[in-house]
Parts: structure tokens; C-alpha cells; sequence
């Protein structure tokens, strides 16, 4: 029979074993809850290098379900949704990862790009703008801001970007370009004009460069500069209908009627069934007093027209 001593021994034993078995156990899960994120992050991204986009998915949501606020882990996420096509469910994942981190140039960048996927240009610019204010120096962020403005025609946010990016990176031409376009849109030629021709001493075989810098040139009355340039493009590509239609008026300008009307033949010739044609070719007719030539192209115009509807 146990003596009360050797009871007292064995309850203080038990005890110590309940007690080391919780701590053991506790261990444990905290192991569990830290080790079990981390390894499904990793994994995630894993297959997210490999392509099996869906299981990446799976697999960072895991991640998240014990961790929702990881940021890591939503900036990786909203990555997969965008190569998934789903632009709703990365734009949702990259907001979550702003509130979490406001200040974070980075996140603003990854939602702006998910608004820009989603054409939702305005909010793009938003984000661009808000990244800008945590690191004011980065050019490929005013690149972008600069872009994205003019999409929605905001020309003066362009300007305002995309030449501070010109003034520090004189060889950025793609913003160049794409400055010189927003001063065309804002009807200033001369600052267009400087901008394509820069762009072009680089670029020499870009056809829409010298089909805007004909039209800068003609906006601005130098024609035997705008004709040099329209039969630049020409050289480069001799399909395209608009640069005839230019070079007809051109050459209208220049009081070349011959070489004028040739331009609009040409035309004619490479795409007879389209309507803005006959069109401008009877506005030419008009100017030099064929009326009666003109109302026919005006009534092949019209024909044309109607058998498009």
C-alpha cells in the first residue's frame, strides 16, 4: 500500500508531465502557425515561376488564411491574379496591400499597372501619382505617369512628366515621342515638331514619327518641309492611304495640282472602297474649281458610304 509521501511524489510527478506535454504541445503550434505561411508562400511562388498559376494561387492563400496581412505575400498574389486575367481580383489584392503599406511607392505601382490592365486610366494615374510622392526622383515612374496621362488626354500632366524625364535623360526617346505627341495634341507644333525631329535623328525608318512630323509642318505652313517628310514615310511603307490623302494636300499647298491629284489617285487606287477618299479627293476638285468633278466624288463617297451600313 503507498504511503501519503510516496502519493505526494507521484502528483507532483504527473503534474510536472502534464505540465512539460502543454508546453511541448504549445511549441508546437506555435512552430506550426509561423512554419505554415512561410512554407506555402514559398511554395507559391514556386509554381508561380513554373506557370501552374491556379496551384499558386492555392497555395499563397494558405498562406494568407493564418497571415492575411503579409505583405510579401499579397504583392505575389496580385501578380498571379494579373497573369490570370483577373484584374477584379488583383486590383482587390493590391488595395489590401496599399492600406496595408500607404507610403510604399512599390504597391502603388502594382495597382496603378492593375488599373492600366483593367483601362482604368484615371485611378492609374492616381496610384502613379501617390508612388511619385514617396520617391519624387524615379523616372520610370513619371515614364509611366507621363504615359498613362495621356490616355485620357490629360496632356498637361504628359507634358509636366515627361519633360522633366527628357530633361534628365535627354535619350529617353520613347518619352520624347510620346511628349512630342502630347504637344501635337495641344495644337503646339513648334515644341511637337522639335521633339519628333530629335526622336527621328535615332529612329530613321519610324513611319508615324515622320507622318506627324509632315503634319506639324504643315500645321505650321513650312510645306516643302512637310512634303520631305510625307515622302519619308512614304518610302517606308507606300501602303497607307492617309499618307496620300496628306500628300495630295500638300502638294495643294505648294500649288503642285498635278502632283496634288496624283496623290489622291494613289489613293484611290490602294483603297477604293473606303469612303474618306472619294471624299477628300472631291474637297480638292472643289478648291480648284472642278465642280462638277468634285460633286462626282462626293456622290462615290456617299454611295460608298451607305453600302458600308
Amino acid at each position: 500500500m503507498l504511503n501519503k509521501s510516496t502519493l505526494k511524489n507521484i502528483v507532483v510527478l504527473l503534474s510536472i508531465l502534464v505540465y512539460l506535454f502543454t508546453q511541448s504541445h504549445a511549441c508546437y503550434a506555435r512552430k506550426e502557425t509561423v512554419l505554415f505561411p512561410v512554407l506555402n508562400y514559398q511554395e507559391g511562388i514556386r509554381l508561380h515561376k513554373q506557370g501552374d498559376l491556379k496551384s499558386a494561387v492555392v497555395h499563397l492563400n494558405n498562406a494568407l488564411t493564418i497571415n492575411p496581412n503579409d505583405l510579401p505575400t499579397l504583392i505575389e498574389l496580385g501578380q498571379v491574379f494579373l497573369e490570370l486575367s483577373r484584374k477584379d481580383l488583383a486590383i482587390s489584392t493590391f488595395k489590401r496591400a496599399v492600406a496595408l503599406s500607404p507610403g510604399d511607392a512599390l504597391v502603388h505601382v502594382l495597382l496603378g499597372n492593375a488599373y492600366m490592365d483593367d483601362k482604368k486610366y484615371k485611378e492609374a494615374t492616381s496610384e502613379f501619382q501617390h508612388a511619385i510622392k514617396s520617391e519624387p526622383d524615379n523616372i520610370l515612374l513619371r515614364v509611366n505617369l507621363g504615359l498613362v496621362c495621356s490616355l485620357f488626354s490629360d496632356y498637361n500632366c504628359t507634358v509636366d512628366n515627361l519633360g522633366k524625364v527628357v530633361i534628365a535623360y535627354p535619350f529617353q526617346l520613347k518619352a520624347r515621342a510620346a511628349l512630342g505627341s502630347a504637344y501635337h495634341s495641344m495644337k503646339d507644333y513648334a515644341l511637337a515638331k522639335e521633339q519628333y525631329k530629335f526622336v527621328l535623328g535615332y529612329e530613321p525608318d519610324n513611319l508615324t514619327l515622320w507622318y506627324n512630323l509632315a503634319k506639324c509642318e504643315l500645321a505650321l505652313d513650312d510645306y516643302s518641309s512637310a512634303k520631305a517628310s510625307i515622302d519619308k514615310a512614304i518610302s517606308i511603307d507606300p501602303s497607307v492611304v492617309e499618307l496620300y490623302l496628306d500628300k495630295g494636300l500638300i502638294h495643294y499647298k505648294l500649288n503642285e495640282l498635278k502632283e496634288a491629284e496624283d496623290g489622291y489617285l494613289a489613293a484611290l487606287k490602294i483603297e477604293p472602297s473606303n469612303p474618306s477618299v472619294p471624299a477628300e479627293y472631291g474637297n480638292f476638285m472643289w478648291r480648284t474649281g472642278a465642280y462638277s468633278k468634285a460633286a462626282e466624288q462626293y456622290d462615290k463617297a456617299f454611295l460608298l458610304l451607305f453600302s458600308q451600313v
